[in-house]
């Protein structure tokens, strides 16, 4: 008769993690999740108002640049929220209430930021020359965070900054 081969092994062997560990990760991986979560979002929010900035510049460059082509032979403008509605408008003429409808462009623009009241709502640039008869600044507020706000100034030579 044989007899089996038992093995004996004084090594106690884990075959797992314990819940506490399984907690003490889960707790760090939500800490670092909120905290991630928190700088992201006022990353967005400072990412949305820099694209509104960029989006206003290129209609205002788009507008200088047909009025310094002299395309349609008139000067070329851009109103900010005629009749109330949050769009920019690029425009051929001297204004925007005797502007040729045919030739109104409209770019809407997003609704979470404000217009300061005392800033510029039209301009226009001059044919050929690109020069502006009224200069002035366009103050973009953001309206969930009223502390972040950006500021475009278009000079007498028709410069956007």
């Amino acid at each position: 008769m044989v007899l089996p081969k038992i093995y004996i092994n004084n090594y106690k062997r884990s075959t797992g993690f314990t819940l506490m560990e399984v907690l003490m990760v889960l707790a760090m991986l939500g800490f670092i999740a909120s905290a991630t979560l928190m700088f992201s979002v006022g990353f967005f929010q400072s990412e949305l108002l820099h694209t509104e900035e960029s989006t206003l510049i290129s209609v205002l460059q788009t507008a200088r640049s047909k009025a310094m082509q002299n395309v349609n032979g008139v000067a070329h403008g851009v109103a900010i929220d005629p009749n109330g509605v949050p769009e920019y408008v690029i425009f051929s003429g001297s204004n925007f209430s005797t502007a040729d409808v045919s030739t109104v462009q409209s770019i809407s623009r997003s609704a979470n930021f404000i217009i300061a009241t005392s800033a510029v709502r039209e301009i226009v640039f001059s044919q050929l020359s690109g020069e502006v008869v009224l200069p002035g600044e366009i103050v973009l507020i953001d309206n969930m965070r009223n502390s972040a706000s950006t500021t475009i100034t278009v000079n007498y030579e028709g410069a956007i900054y």
